[in-house]
């Protein structure tokens, strides 16, 4: 099982149990309590969960920025139906701005068969994204994204 799949399913098992010792997580998802360890510090350390002694807690979902990882894998299908559907409302010239979120990421993919796009994000990845198409003019909000530097200025 690899690391994602590990944490996604020690955020399930703890959303419902509540809180869970290392030991019992370990025999859950059958690997050794080193490995949870890790996954736990690991998702403490992106606010998903709440070490305790021994074990951990969870925290409410709607209090938690889940990583862009795990969000991008989610609804996969239905985000990438929506930036299709987006993506047709896009004429080449066109000037928008695309917000951080997994389902813009999938509509900053569709958008590169487009052309001559002005783009504001703040969304780093998104701007990866619109780097590889020649005619954007791609800006991340905190500066001017170079492409071929693959940097940002100002």
């Amino acid at each position: 099982m690899l690391s994602e799949e590990r944490r996604k399913k020690i955020l399930e098992l703890l959303a419902d149990e509540k809180t869970m010792s290392v030991e019992r997580l370990a025999r859950s998802i059958f690997v050794s309590e080193p490995t949870i360890r890790r996954d736990l510090m690991q998702l403490a350390k992106e606010g998903s969960i709440k070490r305790t002694r021994g074990g951990a807690s969870y925290v409410n979902p709607d209090l938690v920025d889940w990583p862009f990882s795990f969000r991008q894998k989610e609804n996969i299908r239905e985000k990438n139906e929506i930036a299709r559907m987006a993506a047709r409302l896009v004429q080449d010239g066109d000037t928008l701005f695309l917000d951080s979120g997994s389902t813009c990421f999938c509509l900053a993919r569709e958008l590169l068969e487009k052309k001559d796009l002005s783009i504001l994000t703040y969304g780093v990845n998104n701007a990866r994204i619109l780097a590889e198409n020649e005619t954007f003019h791609a800006q991340i909000t905190c500066g001017r994204y170079m492409p071929k530097r693959t940097s940002i200025y100002g």
